[in-house]
């Protein structure tokens, strides 16, 4: 856990096959609200399936997928 502001994300860092990848998350109390992110952040992969846990056990990294 992370905090940032008045946020919390929850990182997960991979290791082996899937070192170098980490993935945060943040619980929104609606899907239009407004956050300020932390620089840290990088790209938005929400719903992009290659990311959910059972794809990267499967598939290993989404980027080579």
């Amino acid at each position: 856990h992370v905090p940032f502001l008045h946020y919390l994300f929850e990182v997960d860092v991979f290791e082996g096959a899937l070192s170098g990848l980490a993935l945060a998350e943040i619980e929104l109390e609606s899907p239009n609200q407004k956050i300020q992110l932390p620089d840290w952040i990088g790209t938005e992969v929400t719903g992009d399936k290659r990311y959910y846990n059972s794809q990267l056990a499967i598939h290993g990294d989404p980027l080579k997928s």
